[in-house]
């Protein structure tokens, strides 16, 4: 997977998160699967995973607003680029709103289940509790939901408050079998039954991934 990200010029790599996943989406590489990732930005990682698995039943859905802005307010040119250059037949680009639980609402009822959900959108700390809170459901038995950067809990620019639980808290509470009360979104009271095993990764400052999966 390494070698492939790097081709594909995703900063998963640059992060040092490709060793991570590869050790746990190894064994369903070359099975029919589906995927779908949050946040595309120039559509670099959803390439990466269109060439890492292999299987020519595998769905890839790429999730994104499409504006060219992301959560911390920065922008970008050419927000619809992995559209446009979109050659796989295997890839299907939806339009989100992350912020928008309508809009989640809707994705959750109109995409099925999946193997992986990988949530690198906005990395607000809103988004990300309550895309895991609603879509945790979309995930097959034995299939992993994962929350990218959730280094931004510890870092300004991403609705962090004092008062409020931030993602990385709220996914070492999973870990530890304790519920997390959120302000932002109200968790399944059965959510602890849900889930298998939690693993947060720290491959570098500044450079933090989690994955949560389902039994």
């Amino acid at each position: 997977m390494e070698t492939i990200g790097r081709s594909c010029g995703t900063d998963k790599w640059n992060h040092g998160f490709l060793s991570f996943y590869d050790s746990f989406m190894e064994s369903k590489k070359d099975e029919p699967v589906r995927f779908m990732e949050i946040g595309v930005y120039y559509g670099a990682s959803v390439k990466m995973w269109a060439q890492y698995f292999t299987h020519s039943d595998t769905e890839i859905v790429g999730a994104d607003w499409f504006k060219g802005e992301m959560g911390n307010t920065t922008t970008f040119g050419n927000p619809r680029k992995a559209i446009v250059e979109n050659i796989d037949s295997r890839v299907k680009y939806v339009e989100l709103d992350q912020g928008s639980l309508d809009e989640l609402k809707t994705l959750k009822d109109t995409e099925g289940m999946f193997d992986f959900i990988l949530d690198d959108g906005s990395h607000l700390m809103k988004h990300q509790q309550q895309t895991f809170g609603l879509l945790f459901d979309s995930i097959k038995p034995g299939g992993y939901f994962i929350i990218e950067d959730i280094h931004t809990s510890f870092q300004r620019g991403y609705d962090v408050s004092p008062n409020e639980l931030t993602t990385y808290q709220m996914v070492e509470l999973l870990a530890s079998k304790q519920y997390p009360e959120l302000t932002h979104f109200k968790l399944d009271e059965d959510i602890l039954d849900k889930i298998a095993e939690v693993q947060i990764h720290k491959s570098k400052p500044g450079s933090i991934t989690c994955f949560i999966k389902r039994i």
